[in-house]
């Protein structure tokens, strides 16, 4: 990649993790109002933690780039300083000589003193060459001036950039570290909370297990009917044996890293897998999937194409959608509202449903989930980097 195009992408994802902390702060406001000294206003202040980490990083990388632009910029000044002194050197020699050897007068005597025509046209040549020549040189003198003076021009524009990337870092530092003596308080009051924290860690495992067993239970089903059609004993044979679906499946699987996020707006709030509770020591969490946190109404869409499978309902997990792609499987829930049936076959980008907002703490959150079979992905690692 060209240093060009890197210091755009640069520039360009640096826009983008300032874009998110605009987001992260818009999308939590309403929950900070409705419910201090929550672990939602953990996340968020972690959140942003992260995402302001990512930036004063990538702003070191713009930094890194420019030095090495300044260094090849200055080693340029140099060469072309050397050129110009070389330059100028060989035009002051050829002036003296002219002005020793090729006066008017010695150049006439020097042509008419030649033995033939031939000879003194030659020499009249050498002269008009000569002539040539040192128009030639002080052209070139001319423009290699002017190449030293855009450089030393573009060396000082990029020194001006230099200085306004580290007054910018100098404030993302200043801003990291507040938000991290914020969460550091936020914790130790949190930590008064305790018998709180364990109610609500348990509802929300309740909820996640109620979810689980749900979706288990329905790919179960189309895994037991696809058996008796198919006689396969391998269960992800099975789901490919019915008409469409191994090709389905195969063009799910060539898209790991490119499907399309299922909300217009969002950051993940909660990754996939076990994590250390942020505040009780010794508890971890699990998460199925991953917790997009989005604003309220977002809708929501199908990340491929596919067939409605189930809807089910849950007070704790709301309304949840869950959709076949062959072998794979996509759960959107956490829905206030759904806009599709068991049975609708869907194309990427359909509206599935409207992202439920916790009346509560005014929290919009998605829960989204990826399988194989019976077997749980990281949806991270299928989602298309934003």
């Amino acid at each position: 990649m060209s240093q060009t195009n890197k210091k755009k992408e640069l520039k360009e994802k640096r826009q983008k993790l300032l874009d998110d902390i605009e987001l992260s702060r818009k999308m939590f406001k309403k929950t900070r109002e409705n419910r201090k000294e929550s672990l939602e206003e953990l996340e968020n202040l972690q959140k942003q933690i992260q995402i302001r980490q990512r930036l004063i990083n990538n702003i070191s990388q713009e930094i890194a780039l420019i030095n090495k632009n300044m260094e090849e910029t200055n080693q340029i000044i140099s060469s072309f300083e050397g050129d110009l002194d070389n330059l100028k050197q060989e035009y002051a020699k050829m002036v003296r000589y002219a002005y020793k050897n090729l006066s008017a007068r010695n150049k006439l005597a020097f042509i008419f003193s030649a033995e033939s025509f031939n000879q003194a046209y030659n020499r009249l040549q050498y002269f008009r060459q000569y002539k040539e020549f040192r128009e030639e040189q002080a052209r070139l003198i001319k423009e290699v001036k002017q190449k030293l003076e855009n450089k030393v021009e573009d060396l000082e524009k990029k020194k001006q950039e230099k200085k306004a990337l580290l007054a910018k870092q100098s404030q993302q530092r200043e801003k990291l570290r507040k938000t991290k003596e914020q969460k550091d308080e936020l914790v130790t009051k949190l930590k008064d909370k305790e018998e709180n924290l364990r109610a609500e860690i348990k509802e929300k495992k309740q909820t996640a297990e109620e979810l689980d067993q749900a979706i288990k239970k329905i790919i179960r089903k189309e895994i037991r009917e696809a058996k008796k059609q198919s006689q396969e004993k391998e269960e992800t044979d099975a789901l490919d044996q019915t008409p469409g679906a191994a090709e389905l499946s195969a063009d799910f699987s060539n898209n790991q890293n490119k499907l399309p996020w299922p909300v217009d707006k969002g950051l993940i709030a909660s990754t996939f897998g076990e994590h250390y509770h942020p505040v009780l020591k010794g508890i971890k969490t699990k998460n199925n999937g991953i917790n997009i946190k989005t604003s309220e109404n977002s809708r929501v869409y199908s990340v491929f194409e596919g067939t409605v499978l189930n809807v089910v309902y849950n007070p704790g997990f709301q309304r949840a959608v869950i959709v076949r792609h062959g072998q794979y499987f996509t759960v959107y829930s956490n829905l206030k509202e759904i806009y599709v049936q068991e049975g609708d076959k869907l194309t990427t980008g359909d509206t599935v449903g409207i992202v439920y907002t916790d009346p509560n703490d005014g929290k919009t959150e998605l829960h989204f989930e990826v399988w194989k079979g019976t077997e749980k992905l990281n949806p991270e690692l299928w989602l298309v980097n934003k």
